[in-house]
């Protein structure tokens, strides 16, 4: 049904596209038969062209010396058409001409038998029609121009000849034409030219390439488009050398640059949009952020250019908020009397469902059975299951529960017990799971723009809508972005430029995820042989327990418990608008020098509304709960809390304000001197602030539900509790979090330019914010920078040849900020809302910072030396640099005496460092009707905590912690497996002594003498690689990334037994390494602990020996291995229709295109050949496949 929907409206999209040509400007005919009206005596040609343009709109081609040879016009003409005017006046001159469009070509007549026409379509790189391009006979004075879909005619000899096809940006191009008579068609596709076409844009200025010191990446709006994708974050995958993008689980991905340069503030990099800073997604005080990112907000399509800064130079005029980098991005905007163009293109993305397996990572029915029955018959249990309420809380499993039956409690004979454990074992709950629990992910999306201008406005305007069913039963969402740019040029003076942007998310869920899966254990049916809900145990309340109480005397009867159920009976809806206004004045005061004024308002609002209706588990067991009961089971009243659905609902609201004024001039001196500088302020101000409102009873159609009471109530199992979500100590709502920070910045920015050769840049930026404390050698913030360049290549030494087309080297150094805003200057005191100490009657609060009296921005110290490089006609290009970051003044946790009132607090007192190497090297080249590019990205980073005050001295806190002095940031540690001594496993130490993994105390010795560095979970070593392979208008992109020298834990057994407190526990996948499938333990597992048979005094093993094994295994040297993979992302096919299919339909272009995303690994260095972000027990994102198909006219 999706399916058909979406080709319904591909298929409307396109109908209404094509009936919007008719509304564009008039074609060649309708201008050929357009009546003129006027006299001119004794003129010249091009005084008689320029009267026909100026009534018709056409435009003339006609060389400059032909013109001279023409005698003058005389005419009078009375509402003519244009055609006959022109065959007329072009008749009598003895000339000849041709309209193509709006294009006029003007030849000699006398040419005839002595030319050919030659023409074709002018194509960039990418396959985008070239209007404009100049096509001439190089050294005969004859050219013409390309009309608006890059269709060319030209009258050429019909002897030897070269044609050379001109567009600003774009390499030359020259064909040679032998001596003939015939016709010929020759489409040509030009290459760009990087020299031309690169500007680096910092948010405050735009500068070109060959002047800019820093180190910059630009990607153009065509490497964005063509991944054909609604949430930019994917598009940006492996495209910047130095990025590193992991899975950020809501289906795009985080980004950090250059490694991270802090332990608790924003270590992700600020975004820009048309020049100013946007709000990224705040942290929220609701169960869940439902705010979309910076770069989930804006639609790839939109995106004219985005510029990644990198170093000190590049970013610091950003301050405190820099040194993560700064992605700068640039949209498209309408030409001030430009002509109108609508663009359109629709897609639908399909992808397989999620394997359960994958997900849960649980062993089969039946190894799960014999592993708890080993557990059984060793004794392997804790605080045996007694059977009465006091257990209510307890997780336990059907199998459990008859071995309890047959082992522990002689209720049952060992023969039922074991025929009955059978049955089980025969059952695999995945189908059901994937039949109704699970669905196939869709996504349609449209897009559609308008774009053009009047006189002196430019606009654009494009709206995108994307609707999608998620993973899970009840997953979907519906989504719409819209933007709108203006532009006014008042006078040569003035302009005005106005942009909104409105985003509205609206997501549906049914709360069912992989954590719900996980606890289903593999013989639990969703439903029975006759359709009803089978009844399964419950992870958190024990359902052998639950079936004690007489809930006759309840309110709700049946207490079963069946996922399905839960999946169909809980919504969760999240409606999410935000909304961005933009707008900016700039005067020019004289040649260079111009005043710009501009301000933004950013403003997100949500509403979170989770229902949980009276069939679902979680409203009945609380609405029962609530009901004063005896250790029986018997209800001795009524609930605290009406029946009825269950809602909650959480809100939030975000906004920003930021105003900044600036002068920039920018002006070329003489012939060698160039000077662009900058020099403003700005101030901005950032408000967060979300809630949850009192928790709904009751709720029906007829009622919108009660608020329970507060204080404590009697419960079922005879204690006494206070009822969920009701607000207390006189607050209005039950929780609720708010956050202000105000920030006001200087800044200027200065870089010189000589012959085009050597440059210098400097700039300096101060920010201050309440965030910092009051003292002001901490509160202002001074960051700077310094850089150099040389551009080798227009040395004369050097640019006399063709080899070297660019050859620039670049030094700098400065400081960048980040704002810590995980502290506080003064203390905060946490004080609860929900619940009052049963001993003071006061309502608890606990210290949630000690406070940091001398709190200050983070700051980090950058080195870069870059070059810049493009070779053999700009075939080949590139840039590497080198980098050294140093991070200092880092927030860092220290532990103080328990005496303050906290174990630990935050201070500027660790030190940070990121060395590391980036190489881009990109290539094109075209061979006939084939055109080759490619780009290869490759970076390495080392990162080290250098310095760290903080007491890390035994074996668990080297396991558990992510920031350790002397090493990369989140490293793995581990003890050298030392295999079986006298049975039992154990580990060695440094010297070769043997320890039992029995003795606990291991955890808690010094750990120098018992740890080894294994490496780091963040690959030092990152590269990428696309490539795309064009035949006339068909092309295929391939998108491939990989990560090197990294470390992973291999999925790991656990090693659980049995228990009656805590969550209910399923058997892992891994359990078939250490027991074959009749149950047998294998002695000699590969790269795992054996199960135990002995103590450490040669007795049969008990628990007591057993139960601290689950802290072992991936403690293991063994357990780790390389996490070095190479992954084939995407691959795209991308074809155009031929332009002379297009003519008669006014259309510039039309492409239909498809591609294949997450298509796998095509090699990983691990055993078992996981990919690193995706283990058994995680979300894995399955193979997708997208149709499409764009519009443009």
């Amino acid at each position: 049904m999706q399916v058909k929907t979406t080709m319904r409206r591909l298929v409307l999209v396109l109908i209404l596209l094509a009936g919007t040509a008719t509304l564009l400007p008039a074609t060649a005919q309708t201008v050929k038969n357009k009546p003129v009206t006027f006299t001119l005596t004794k003129v010249g040609v091009k005084e008689f062209l320029a009267e026909m343009k100026k009534q018709t709109g056409l435009d003339f081609v006609c060389s400059s010396e032909l013109i001279r040879q023409l005698p003058l016009v005389t005419i009078s003409v009375k509402d003519v058409s244009a055609e006959r005017v022109l065959g007329d006046v072009l008749k009598q001159l003895g000339c000849k001409y041709t309209i193509n469009g709006s294009i006029v070509t003007i030849t000699h007549r006398d040419q005839k038998g002595r030319t050919r026409h030659i023409e074709g379509v002018v194509r960039d790189d990418q396959g985008e029609p070239l209007p404009g391009a100049v096509v001439r006979v190089k050294d005969k004075g004859i050219q013409t121009v390309t009309d608006n879909t890059g269709h060319y005619v030209i009258n050429a000899p019909t002897t030897v000849c070269q044609l050379e096809y001109a567009y600003l940006g774009m390499q030359t191009h020259t064909s040679d034409f032998a001596q003939g008579t015939v016709d010929i068609k020759q489409n040509i596709r030009m290459i760009s030219d990087n020299r031309l076409n690169e500007v680096v844009v910092t948010g405050y200025q735009t500068i070109s390439k060959e002047r800019a010191t820093g180190s910059f990446t630009i990607l153009k709006h065509n490497d964005i488009e063509k991944r054909h994708t609604g949430n930019l974050s994917l598009a940006l995958d492996g495209l910047v050398a130095g990025m590193q993008s992991v899975d950020d689980g809501r289906g795009g991905k985080t980004i950090t640059i250059r490694g991270t340069s802090t332990m608790n503030a924003d270590y992700t990099p600020l975004v820009v949009i048309d020049g100013f800073p946007v709000m990224d997604n705040p942290s929220s005080g609701a169960s869940t952020n439902p705010n979309l990112n910076a770069l989930e907000r804006i639609n790839p399509k939109d995106i004219e250019s985005i510029t990644f800064l990198k170093d000190a130079a590049a970013a610091s005029i950003w301050g405190a908020r820099s040194a993560n980098g700064v992605i700068v991005i640039t949209t498209k905007k309408g030409q001030k009397d430009g002509q109108w163009t609508v663009e359109g293109s629709t897609q639908l993305t399909i992808a397989k469902k999620q394997n359960v397996h994958q997900l849960t990572n649980l062993t089969s029915a039946s190894q799960t059975i014999n592993y708890e029955k080993w557990l059984f018959e060793k004794s392997m249990i804790s605080s045996p299951y007694s059977r009465n309420i006091t257990n209510l809380y307890s997780g336990l499993t059907k199998s459990q529960l008859l071995l309890y039956q047959g082992y522990n409690w002689g209720t049952m004979d060992m023969a039922e017990m074991n025929r009955q454990l059978a049955d089980l074992a025969s059952l695999d709950n995945t189908k059901q799971i994937r039949d109704n629990l699970l669905q196939r992910p869709l996504q349609s999306m449209t897009n559609v723009a308008l774009s053009g201008g009047i006189g002196q406005w430019g606009t654009r305007f494009s709206v995108e809508f994307i609707h999608e069913k998620g993973d899970f039963l009840g997953s979907r969402n519906n989504q719409w972005k819209m933007d709108w740019q203006n532009e006014y040029q008042i006078n040569k003076y003035v302009s005005l430029n106005l942009g909104l942007n409105l985003v509205n998310d609206n997501r549906h869920s049914s709360q069912i995820g992989i954590s719900n899966l996980s606890i289903l254990s593999p013989y639990e049916m969703l439903v029975n042989s006759d359709g009803s809900y089978a009844c399964h145990f419950h992870g958190s309340y024990n359902s052998d327990v639950l079936n004690m109480f007489d809930w006759s005397g309840f309110t709700y009867h049946n207490m079963n418990y069946n996922l399905l159920q839960e999946a169909r009976s809980r919504r969760q809806r999240v409606n999410n608008t935000q909304f961005r206004l933009q707008a900016g004045l700039q005067v020019n005061i004289i040649d260079g020098l111009r005043f710009n004024s501009k301000f933004q308002f950013e403003s997100s609002r949500y509403t979170q509304k989770r229902t949980n209706d009276e069939e679902s588990f979680y409203t009945r067991y609380y609405v029962n709960y609530y009901t004063p009961g005896d250790m029986d089971g018997n209800a001795l009243g009524i609930s605290a809390v009406p029946a009825g659905d269950l809602v909650i609902n959480d809100k939030g609201k975000n906004h920003s304000n930021l105003f900044r004024n600036d002068l920039t001039f920018d002006k070329v001196l003489g012939e060698k001197h160039a000077i662009n500088a900058v020099i403003g302020n700005e101030i901005s101000n950032y408000y967060y602030e979300s809630w949850t409102n009192p928790y709904l009873w009751g709720v029906t159609a007829t009622n919108g539900g009660t608020v329970g009471q507060e204080g404590y109530v009697d419960t079922m199992d005879g204690s006494q509790s206070s009822i969920m979500g009701v607000p207390q100590n006189g607050k209005e709502h039950v929780y609720d979090s708010w956050n202000h920070n105000r920030f006001v910045s200087f800044y200027g920015n200065v870089a010189y330019m000589f012959d085009d050769r050597y440059g210098v840049s400097f700039s300096a930026r101060s920010d201050a914010s309440n965030l910092i404390t009051s003292k002001p050698k901490y509160r202002w913030s001074p960051l700077w920078s310094v850089g150099a360049i040389w551009n080798l290549a227009n040395e004369s030494w050097l640019s006399k040849t063709d080899l070297v087309n660019r050859l620039t080297l670049r030094l700098t150094y400065g400081q960048n900020g980040n704002a810590a805003t995980a502290s506080s200057a003064h203390t905060t005191v946490s004080i609860s809302s929900s619940s009052v100490d049963e001993w003071t009657g006061q309502y608890p609060g606990s210290i949630y910072d000690y406070g940091n009296p001398t709190l200050r921005w983070e700051k980090t110290a950058i080195t870069n030396i870059g070059l810049d490089f493009a070779l053999l006609n700009n075939h080949l290009f590139g840039s590497v640099d080198v980098y050294n970051k140093k991070s200092t003044d880092v927030l860092g946790s220290v532990n103080i005496a328990a005496v303050n009132g906290t174990s630990s607090a935050s201070f500027n007192n660790a030190e940070l460092t990121n060395k590391g190497i980036e190489l881009s090297l990109g290539a094109q080249g075209a061979i006939g009707d084939f055109t080759l590019s490619g780009n290869l990205t490759y970076s390495y980073n080392k990162n080290e905590v250098t310095k760290l005050y903080t007491e890390i001295n035994n074996v668990s806190d080297f396991l558990n912690s992510d920031y350790i002095p002397g090493y990369a940031m989140s490293p793995i540690f581990t003890f050298e497996y030392g295999g079986l001594n006298n049975g039992v496993p154990c580990v060695l130490d440094t010297e070769g002594n043997k320890y039992s993994i029995n003795d606990e105390s291991l955890f808690y010795l010094p750990w120098k003498s018992l740890l080894h560095y294994q490496g780091t979970t963040i690959a030092p070593h990152t590269a990428g690689l696309n490539f795309t392979v064009q035949w006339k208008t068909i092309s295929l992109s391939a998108y491939m990334n990989g990560r090197f020298g990294g470390k992973m834990t291999m999925p790991q057994f656990n090693y659980n037994y049995i228990t009656s407190w805590g969550e209910k526990s399923n058997v892992l996948a891994q359990v078939g390494d250490l027991m074959d499938s009749s149950g047998s333990v294998i002695t000699t597992p590969t790269n795992m602990m054996p199960l135990p048979t002995v103590d450490d005094d040669g007795n049969p093993i008990s628990l007591m020996s057993y139960s601290g094994w689950s802290m072992y295994p991936r403690s293991l040297n063994m357990a780790v291995e390389d996490a070095s993979y190479i992954y084939l992302s995407e691959i795209d096919l991308n074809y155009q229709l031929p332009h002379k299919w297009l003519t008669g339909l006014r259309l510039k272009d039309v492409s239909v295109f498809g591609k294949l995303e997450n298509v796998g690994l095509i090699w990983a260095a691990n055993s078992k050949n996981y990919h690193p972000d995706y283990l058994p027990g995680s979300y894995r994102p399955e193979l997708t496949c997208t149709i499409g198909a764009s519009i443009k006219f």
